[in-house]
């Protein structure tokens, strides 16, 4: 299942026949190929309930749709489709004209619970009869109190509402003969049509980024996107970008790049971020994400900017879990040349930065930063491939990431991960933490900022305070300095 999306399959996408009308381009029919394949498995999905949409389809069924429904729960089908195969799927569907895609969350695929997958919700709304919608007889839903019929039963309920047919035969036959009597039905079911219930999202088909988007070094992982859809989606100058991968739900944060030529649909991701989340390095469809604004505190933003002045360089590594030794202590690893890119050294402190999509904010946690050495990492590794697998499993094999392009690993106790509400596999952006280096470069240039203010006292000596004010800021200009040097 790693590296293809979770799509509910109501109505007739679960048929062999329907998505073989569906795929008809020769990729998909090349079995030699991913592409030519879909791995279609049942589902239980709580909170649902399967009814009829309040609109025709061309062939003149009342296609299936979803409704929310807190007592209930839907055994359906659900099919593993690889982003290209995702995207042809929303064309047949008419996303964004005749359907919504929302994304579901609990539910259970062969007993395994995934993060969310995605499902197709009418933009028509639901079918209303009477009070009530109609449920389709063909779905398995626990917990429903809907009356579920047959198409044929739902076209004489349609008969007796419109009084345009003696039966729904008669009504079925002449509203795919005459296009002005199927407008008046779809009129009437557009009257009595109610709200599903269901959250849409807005899903963004994924670019490459170009090297115009990367001038910034201190914001490295960037999302590209036209300045319109920015501004409609209320983004600042982060976001938290999401992608289905197999079971998982993988987030990263991205520094906004503005670009009017980007397409409005269409939102360009840099190589790093695509494999944080799991998807395709290479190919025609890098996949599909959703996007989340995300706001900074006060006391978030002045930070942010004191770390731009001191000079900072961001990381995005792969979590896992420590070893042992390490369990219950404020702590992370990483690799020595990691630690020097951040521009600190082993026993320095670090600030790990996980964004919080459901608060739509940013978590952060400061730590201090040992070596994680070559031999460390080699074990691990055995361990990942051998009995340990449960313990330390390999994000890689998760989101379909081959070993050798993925990220490199931080290693994060339990304790922490909670606090930044991360699991094993996500990632997490990693700087040094100025406040720690400011101090570290204090104890250094101490004496000189001693020296220097006797010597400014001896110059000046009507004005100690001067001598004083000329001597820190003197200092602080070459810790600055040097701080942002060590960057390299």
């Amino acid at each position: 299942m790693a590296g293809r999306v979770p799509v509910l399959a109501i109505g007739s996408n679960s048929s062999p026949s329907q998505l073989d009308r569906k795929f008809t381009a020769p990729i998909f029919k090349d079995s030699r190929s991913p592409e030519g394949t879909i791995l279609v498995y049942r589902a239980r999905v709580p909170n649902i309930d399967i009814v009829y949409a309040a609109h025709i389809a061309s062939y003149g069924s009342l296609p299936a749709t979803i409704m929310a429904n807190t007592e209930c729960t839907a055994n359906v089908f659900i099919t593993w489709l690889t982003p290209r195969q995702f995207q042809q799927m929303n064309r047949t569907e008419g996303v964004g004209t005749r359907y919504s895609i929302c994304r579901i969350v609990s539910v259970r695929c062969e007993g395994v619970k995934l993060d969310a997958a995605y499902g197709y919700a009418s933009k028509y709304g639901v079918a209303g009869f009477g009070s009530a919608p109609l449920g389709l007889n063909a779905f398995d839903v626990e917990g429903s109190r809907l009356e579920r019929v047959n198409q044929l039963a739902v076209w004489d309920e349609l008969a007796r509402e419109t009084t345009l047919g003696e039966n729904g035969v008669q009504l079925l036959q002449n509203v795919l003969e005459d296009e002005g009597l199927r407008a008046a039905v779809e009129g009437q079911l557009s009257k009595s049509a109610m709200d599903d219930g269901c959250n849409p999202v807005e899903l963004f088909d994924v670019d490459r980024t170009t090297a115009a988007h990367h001038q910034r070094r201190s914001q490295p992982y960037v999302l590209a996107i036209h300045p319109n859809t920015a501004r409609r989606l209320k983004l600042s100058k982060r976001a938290g970008v999401s992608a289905l991968s197999g079971t998982r739900e993988a987030n990263v944060l991205a520094y906004l790049v503005r670009d009017a030529k980007q397409p409005p649909g269409r939102v360009g991701l840099d190589q790093t971020i695509r494999s944080a989340i799991g998807l395709p390095r290479a190919g025609e469809a890098l996949g599909n994400v959703r996007l989340t604004p995300i706001r900074l505190t006060m006391g978030q933003w002045i930070k942010d900017k004191l770390s731009w002045i001191g000079g900072r360089r961001y990381l995005l590594l792969r979590v896992y879990p420590p070893d042992p030794p390490d369990i219950e202590k404020s702590l992370c690893r990483l690799a020595d040349g990691d630690i020097t890119s951040l521009g600190t050294e082993p026993g320095g402190r670090v600030l790990l930065l996980a964004g919080d999509l459901e608060e739509a904010t940013i978590n952060r946690e400061s730590v201090q930063a040992l070596s994680l050495t070559e031999s460390m990492a080699a074990i691990r590794q055995g361990h990942m491939r051998a009995t340990w697998a449960a313990r330390y499993p390999d994000a890689a094999k998760l989101l379909a990431i081959e070993g050798e392009n993925d990220l490199r690993a931080v290693w994060v106790d339990k304790d922490m991960r909670d606090r930044l509400h991360l699991r094993i596999g996500d990632v997490v952006l990693v700087r040094r933490s100025l406040p720690n280096a400011f101090l570290s470069q204090l104890l250094d240039f101490g004496v000189t900022l001693l020296a220097l203010t006797l010597a400014l006292d001896r110059i000046l000596p009507h004005s100690p305070w001067l001598s004083v004010s000329i001597g820190v800021a003197t200092t602080t200009a070459v810790m600055i300095a040097r701080l942002r040097s060590r960057l390299g």
